[in-house]
C-alpha cells in the first residue's frame, strides 16, 4: 500500500485553512467485483480534502470541510465518495477542548455493471476530554440511507460509544 499527499496551508482568509491532494495504490491482487474469475493486480485512487476555519470565539472555533475520493471504476463497487461537514471545538462554555461534528457522506455504488446507486450517511459526533486529556469519551450517531447502495435497503440508525485512555 502506498500513499502520496501534497498539502497547502494558508491564513489569507483571516482564519487558517488547508488543501490536501493525494493518490493511493493498494498493490495486492483483488478479484473483480463484476467479472467472476478475473483478478486485478492492485487498485488505485485519488482524493482531495479542503478544510477552513470559519469563525473563532473565546475558547472555541467553528470549521468546515469537504472531502472527495475516487477509485478505479472497474475494480470497486464504491468508485466515488463525497463528504462535507462542520466541526466545532469548545462548543461548551469552560470546555475548550471538547469537540462536536456534523457530516454528510454520499458514496456512489455500482452493485453491477451499468447499475448505479448511492448510500447517504449523516453523522453527529461529540468528543469529551477528561483527566487533562488522558481520557476521551466519544458518542456518535449515524443515520444511513440505502445501506450498501442497495435500492430498497432499509435505513439504519447506528449508535457508537468510543472510549480512549492515554497511558
Amino acid at each position: 500500500m502506498g500513499i502520496a499527499e501534497l498539502e497547502l496551508h494558508w491564513q489569507d482568509l483571516g482564519e487558517p485553512g488547508a488543501l490536501r491532494v493525494g493518490w493511493w495504490r493498494h498493490t495486492a491482487d483483488h478479484p473483480s467485483p463484476f467479472a467472476p474469475g478475473r483478478v486485478f493486480h492492485g487498485v488505485a485512487g485519488a482524493y482531495g480534502i479542503l478544510e477552513q476555519r470559519l469563525w473563532r470565539w473565546p475558547g472555541g472555533a467553528l470549521g468546515a470541510f469537504v472531502r472527495y475520493g475516487q477509485a478505479q471504476r472497474d475494480r470497486t463497487r464504491v468508485p466515488r465518495c463525497l463528504t462535507a461537514g462542520l466541526h466545532a471545538q469548545g462548543f461548551l462554555p469552560g470546555r475548550p477542548d471538547d469537540e462536536l461534528g456534523l457530516a454528510l457522506a454520499r458514496a456512489a455504488f455500482r452493485p453491477a455493471p451499468g447499475v448505479r446507486s448511492r448510500e447517504d450517511a449523516w453523522e453527529l459526533t461529540a468528543r469529551f476530554l477528561f483527566a487533562g486529556g488522558r481520557i476521551a469519551v466519544q458518542p456518535s450517531w449515524q443515520h444511513i440511507v440505502r445501506v450498501g447502495g442497495r435500492p430498497g435497503a432499509p435505513t439504519l440508525d447506528v449508535g457508537v460509544l468510543r472510549f480512549e485512555l492515554d497511558l
